[in-house]
């Protein structure tokens, strides 16, 4: 107990140092040791309007975590024989087959190689919530890259691209696939579905602030759909030449993306 009260202290000490520094607002550590939790460490605050201090179970915003998820489904999937590896996405999701992406696979969509990994920089929140509508984007969208090729992180697109898959070969979409395969067995459902009651017009609607209603929604856009979302951009401009121009203009679509989706910026000029 000692040894473990020691390491309490100096993850404790490490952490309320990042936030004296400014290197960090809000942090939170947890650790287990064959199951027992010997370190629990928060520090800083939630909420700079209220001054709401972090807390063990103060919910953070988090990034790619559901791709595991999704790809588990697909793997389980697969397992059962509804699709294959080398399945064509096409033979799933007829209309994907715009723009040449007729060849594109289930293997390639899972490695992160099927050449299809950005969303418009005019997306919205709202359409990020139209399962349908961004689909119908990125199912028209045009290939970067020759599938197979390269490999590209898929930030903005896996999550889609493998619930579309799944809800081409169940009839369902994957957060209730999630529920029955998944989170449902093992007790903890409530947890991927408890905001699929409320729609976004209620929540836009119930919300004092816009903002507070983009953030929902950006939540129970990932909750609902098991959306992966990378604070990295993904955002290569097909037109730009050279790489220090590619470069260039990815950093600044890239920091207006994250800035868009992380804190709600209209454009980018608001971004820091």
């Amino acid at each position: 107990m000692k040894t473990m009260s020691r390491v309490q202290k100096q993850v404790q000490q490490t952490i309320d140092r990042l936030v004296e520094s400014g290197a960090e607002r809000g942090i939170q550590v947890a650790a287990y040791k064959r199951g027992e939790l010997v370190v629990d460490a928060v520090a800083g605050t939630a909420d700079r309007a209220t001054g709401r201090l972090v807390q063990s179970d103060t919910p953070f915003y988090n990034f790619s975590i559901v791709k595991g998820a999704a790809a588990t489904l697909a793997h389980m999937l697969v397992e059962r024989g509804l699709f294959g590896y080398d399945t064509r996405v096409v033979d799933l999701w007829p209309e994907f087959s715009a723009h040449g992406k007729q060849k594109v696979t289930v293997r390639q969509v899972l490695c992160h190689s099927a050449g299809v990994p950005a969303i418009p920089l005019s997306t919205t929140m709202e359409d990020l919530c139209d399962w349908n509508k961004m689909c119908a984007v990125i199912a028209d969208s045009e290939l970067w890259w020759e599938p197979g090729t390269q490999v590209g992180y898929h930030a903005y697109t896996f999550g889609y691209l493998v619930g579309e898959i799944i809800r081409r070969a169940t009839g369902k979409p994957i957060s209730q696939v999630l529920m029955e395969e998944v989170s449902g067995p093992l007790g903890v459902g409530d947890e991927t579905t408890r905001t699929r009651s409320v729609t976004w017009s209620e929540r836009s609607s119930a919300a004092p602030q816009a903002s507070r209603s983009r953030r929902c929604c950006w939540r129970r856009c990932r909750a609902h759909w098991a959306l992966g979302t990378s604070s990295t951009s993904a955002c290569r401009s097909r037109n730009s030449t050279g790489s220090r121009g590619w470069r260039t203009r990815r950093a600044k679509q890239g920091r207006w993306l994250r800035c868009r989706q992380t804190f709600q910026c209209s454009g980018p000029g608001r971004c820091r």
